[in-house]
């Protein structure tokens, strides 16, 4: 989820030729409706967003199903601590690049 297009296709693409099947959603409000409706191995979702914010979403997100991993990407992530947002596996700042994404992804669904 981001609610800017470029992350989204960058990270579809990124994760699509690692073999990953990708949904994408611009809002949290948006992902919140797909999580519910399907299962995932693992969310990435941008933190501030219009209306519903990444963090927020998350914790309703883990409150639903917990073991869900849920990785936020945020411009502002040299500012934050993960400890700060207790609906966060991974904190990762933007601009994110491939490698670190896919570590991301590799570490949290490793750790399932």
């Amino acid at each position: 989820m981001d609610d800017e297009q470029q992350v989204r296709d960058f990270v579809s693409a990124a994760l699509g030729l690692d073999g990953h099947r990708v949904e994408l959603a611009h809002d949290g409000a948006e992902g919140l409706r797909r999580f519910r409706d399907a299962d995932f191995d693992v969310v990435i979702s941008d933190k501030a967003m219009p209306g519903m914010k990444g963090d927020q979403m998350a914790c309703t997100m883990k409150m639903m199903r917990p073991h869900t991993p849920i990785i936020l990407l945020t411009g502002f992530g040299q500012f934050l601590d993960r400890a700060d947002f207790p609906g966060i596996d991974v904190l990762l700042s933007k601009p994110v690049g491939v490698q670190k994404l896919r570590a991301a992804v590799a570490a949290v669904l490793s750790s399932k």
